[in-house]
């Protein structure tokens, strides 16, 4: 399974996904930390704008710490998607460097 924050998150409980000020217990940890999950799938549009957002950095930094884990040598890291692919996926219709080009 992956990670997709913005279709994982009940928005009109809030201070429960966040886990009541305990990061811990946050859905996005919870999720993230899971065996099951493979990877981290950022979403981003023209401008990148997740990557100005305190939870998305520090998905970003989940990330990090569980690539780097000894015990989740199967997590996969973290994915960027944009309308024109994954970046650092190659496809035969895209690569990597067009993708970030058009970012």
């Amino acid at each position: 399974s992956y990670w997709i924050c913005f279709l994982s998150n009940n928005q009109w409980k809030i201070s429960e996904e966040l886990g009541r000020g305990q990061w811990q217990e946050s859905s996005f940890y919870k999720a993230l930390s899971h065996q099951s999950c493979e990877a981290t799938c950022m979403v981003l549009d023209d401008k990148a704008l997740p990557l100005t957002r305190s939870w998305c950095l520090f998905e970003v930094l989940q990330t990090y710490r569980l690539v780097h884990a000894e015990e989740r040598s199967n997590f996969e890291g973290l994915f960027f998607c944009a309308k024109e692919g994954v970046i650092g996926f190659q496809e035969e219709s895209s690569s990597s460097y067009d993708v970030t080009i058009a970012l």
